[in-house]
């Protein structure tokens, strides 16, 4: 008989503490009937031991390690783990993450037989803070296919009118662990890698999404998203973001091109265009690229012909007053601006 969902854990050098958290809270789920796939890739490091020890005490655990020298990444991990899936629902953890025993129970009893996704908020775990983030203001919500293009799949593609009111909440709706997915919807995807198109999750949720039938959000449920790490004063640079997500960029101007959609998801897709500088730009204030580097490509972002296009028809006004002088400071490629708030921002979120 096959389990009821299937649980997928990707495992790269993650800390022993956090990794134990994050399978105990698989297995202490108060339904039983599931399947926990941990996807191994090899470090120099005890993950793969700790997910053995697990899987000879624990029958319903598959473990499965990666022998390649390089680390094949998160998507690949993934989509190993769905080829093994045999639950009727899947669902995605990160293993430094966790969530609560009853989890799936609650997620599972709002599901009906047309239920394709079920949708639900999470909390980001800071060392001395716990903060919430809601997606929506009901406790439970259901969206039919009409719904789904206007109010889930627009948002995920890029904010529209008030939406901009807050870019830090542009990617709340991206992840695909703040989802279950029905098997038979995702069992055709596959996750692109993030150096090939800067997100893993966007690309497949989007995609998982306008096939959906019916998708449920439960505010009453928490993925415990881990930020333990947040304070740390140097940032790793990711040099394939700025590409990967002009790459990501043209595949979902692709789609709503072939899908035929109407003229606010271009709309959107333009704002999410202009709304990403935020995040481009941090990641290249805060590496340890030396000041001539850093300089030099965020020039290169900026002077990005995208960009021009983009800004013609983007309307500030509904920007609070800071995020309406950093968007302005890039429509003007004013350097020098850029950077004195980012470090006042840095200092002001370490208060």
């Amino acid at each position: 008989m096959s389990p009821i969902v299937s649980i997928i854990i990707p495992v790269y050098k993650v800390p022993e503490q956090y990794l134990r958290k994050c399978i105990w809270s698989c297995i202490n789920q108060t339904i039983r009937d599931i399947q926990i796939i941990i996807v191994h890739d090899q470090a120099n490091d005890r993950c793969g031991d700790i997910c053995d020890e697990f899987a000879r005490e624990e029958k319903r655990i598959l473990v499965i390690h990666r022998n390649e020298k390089k680390n094949a990444g998160l998507s690949a991990a993934r989509n190993i783990g769905m080829q093994y899936a045999e639950g009727e629902w899947i669902y995605f953890i990160d293993g430094d993450d966790w969530i609560d025993s009853d989890f799936l129970e609650k997620g599972l009893d709002a599901a009906s037989d047309k239920t394709d996704v079920i949708l639900f908020p999470y909390i980001k775990e800071y060392k001395n803070k716990s903060v919430p983030v809601e997606l929506f203001h009901s406790s439970v919500l259901a969206f039919e296919r009409k719904q789904i293009r206007e109010r889930l799949l627009l948002r995920i593609i890029g904010p529209t009118g008030t939406e901009r009111k807050s870019p830090v909440s542009l990617e709340n709706l991206n992840p695909a662990w703040n989802k279950l997915f029905r098997r038979q919807l995702i069992e055709r995807l596959k996750f692109v890698d993030a150096s090939v198109i800067g997100s893993e999750d966007l690309w497949f949720t989007v995609q998982a999404l306008y096939h959906a039938r019916k998708i449920v959000y439960i505010e009453t449920i928490y993925y415990h998203y881990n930020k333990q790490n947040v304070n740390a004063l140097t940032r790793n640079y990711n040099p394939y973001l700025f590409s990967g997500w002009k790459t990501l960029y043209g595949y979902l101007a692709s789609f709503v091109k072939e899908h035929k959609l109407h003229g606010r998801y271009q709309e959107a897709l333009d704002n999410r265009r202009i709304l990403n500088l935020f995040s481009l730009i941090q990641n290249v204030f805060f590496s340890e690229l030396n000041r001539k580097a850093k300089k030099e490509e965020i020039y290169k972002i900026l002077n990005d012909k995208q960009y021009k296009k983009a800004f013609r028809n983007f309307s500030f006004k509904e920007l609070p007053f800071i995020w309406k002088i950093f968007y302005y400071a890039c429509f003007k490629k004013n350097y020098y601006m850029l950077c004195f708030m980012m470090y006042f921002a840095e200092k002001i979120r370490r208060i």
